[in-house]
């Protein structure tokens, strides 16, 4: 009877080293993402937040002076920059950047292995993710060139696109090999076409 406990005893710590070599490897599993998640937030902190600031600092440039003291959607004032307005931006491109790597994350498997194709791509889908939310009713679009602020906050997406699907795959080594099939590409370029094509009505209403 003795042996029998000091045996259950002596058995009990390679149980609990086993659970704890499986929660390792849970975990193991999980960096990558968790990494490759994080890629993506710092590069909507620079290039969606930051990058925005720019967008916006040359747009006031080329305001009119009319417009200039003019409150924006965002309650921010036309030709007024502040380090608190700034903060803020980054901190919305860091939680932009949070969307864009879920939705990095999903689609990956999908976009092209090779680096700039991957990230133009990926680029797209943030267009088709942000669009409409930056354009809203139009109404910012109103104090500069048009076309200008539209081009330039394509280049911010697209540099998205670029520099989080770079980080993702640099911070997060270890995902799962992309294995893009033509299927998986007629469905995501189908999605990403569509999507666009609801943003040109939006888009022609900031031409007057």
């Amino acid at each position: 009877m003795a042996e029998a406990v000091r045996a259950s005893f002596l058995a009990y710590p390679d149980t609990r080293m086993g659970e704890r070599h499986a929660g390792a490897e849970t975990g193991g599993e999980l960096r990558p993402w968790l990494m490759g998640a994080i890629g993506c937030v710092l590069a909507g902190a620079v290039t969606l937040g930051a990058g925005s600031r720019i967008a916006m600092r040359i747009a006031g440039m080329l305001t009119p002076p009319e417009f200039i003291g003019t409150p924006t959607i965002g309650g921010n004032i036309v030709g007024r920059v502040t380090i608190g307005g700034s903060i803020g931006l980054v901190w919305i491109g860091a939680l932009g950047g949070i969307v864009g790597g879920i939705v990095y994350l999903v689609v990956r498997r999908w976009l092209p292995k090779q680096p700039v194709l991957r990230g133009l791509w990926f680029g797209l889908l943030a267009i088709l993710v942000f669009g409409r939310l930056l354009i809203d009713d139009g109404t910012d679009f109103r104090f500069a060139d048009a076309g200008l602020q539209v081009g330039m906050y394509a280049i911010v997406f697209l540099s998205f696109g670029l520099l989080g699907s770079w980080w993702a795959e640099r911070l997060g080594r270890g995902l799962p090999e992309q294995r893009p099939t033509t299927a998986g590409y007629a469905v995501v370029g189908a999605v990403t076409v569509v999507g666009l094509a609801t943003l040109v009505e939006p888009v022609m209403r900031l031409f007057p």
